[in-house]
């Protein structure tokens, strides 16, 4: 399996490539843009440029870009929304550019509106940056904890939003464990992720999980809180990690770990610890 984390693009986005591989990543996370705010220095075509020769280089791969955090492409707010969609094509153009292999996307929040609408919304903005930027990542909706009006919580509710886009070889899914442990998804049990798996095959009619980001949780099981904690430390513990990780079907996968960082553990031994659980027990 590749493991990687997400690195700062701090000081040029080609940093990100040197702090991966210090790290001892595989494949590597990023932002293209600063993560709490509306307005954001766009990646030049140099500094891009300068970025896929370095990468090529380095051999990580696949790059996943993941979009910030303040856009909601499911705003009922029509100001709301057409700012977070211009935001969304301006990073989809720039992980195009840096040669993106993936394109993580939080599905957002309904506010409280019909929530049919909601996912028609986000999944007609989606289109939009497929269509216009036919090279671009492929994009995934993340599974998300699904607390309040945050939609993505439930595998029919992102298989109806994939199947307005309609571009199936374009769109996929971004399975947080975090999220999913504070969803209810009982991925801590033996065959738990095998039976998840199975339900999303059958919403999607094939199998859509693309990338794993794998996170514990220091929330509740079931709680619908979204609280990361170190690999095998939280609630999901190394039994949840070891069956998401061994399940057949997501060994093919390559995982991004957003753990925290501090002095119980840092990066490297986040990466160590889930490649220590990835193996078959002997």
């Amino acid at each position: 399996m590749k493991f990687g984390v997400h690195v700062s693009i701090s000081g040029g986005v080609d940093k990100a490539i040197e702090r991966a591989g210090a790290l001892g990543c595989d494949c590597f996370q990023i932002f293209v843009a600063n993560p709490r705010s509306w307005a954001s220095q766009r990646i030049s075509k140099q500094d891009a440029g300068l970025f896929r020769e370095k990468r090529a280089v380095s051999g990580l791969g696949p790059l996943v870009v993941h979009m910030t955090y303040l856009p909601n492409l499911a705003s009922p707010d029509p100001a709301i929304h057409k700012k977070s969609l211009k935001n969304f094509l301006d990073q989809y153009e720039d992980a195009t550019m840096v040669g993106a292999d993936l394109f993580v996307i939080h599905p957002g929040s309904s506010k409280g509106e019909d929530r049919t609408k909601a996912l028609r919304r986000l999944a007609e903005s989606v289109r939009s940056g497929i269509d216009k930027y036919p090279d671009g990542p492929k994009a995934l909706l993340e599974v998300m904890a699904g607390g309040g009006s945050i939609i993505g919580g439930l595998p029919e509710e992102l298989a109806e939003a994939d199947g307005i886009i309609s571009r199936p070889e374009k769109t996929g899914i971004c399975f947080d464990t975090a999220h999913a442990f504070a969803a209810g998804y009982e991925i801590d049990k033996p065959n738990g992720m095998a039976k998840l798996r199975k339900r999303f095959h059958k919403c999607y009619g094939r199998h859509p999980i693309s990338l794993i980001h794998l996170n514990d949780l220091r929330s509740e099981f079931g709680s619908k809180h979204d609280r990361h904690e170190h690999i095998g430390k939280g609630n999901l513990g190394p039994d949840g990690i070891r069956n998401v990780l061994r399940t057949p079907g997501m060994r093919s996968l390559p995982v991004i770990l957003e753990t925290p960082v501090d002095e119980s553990r840092d990066d490297m031994g986040n990466l160590a610890e889930a490649r220590k659980l990835s193996l078959p027990q002997t």
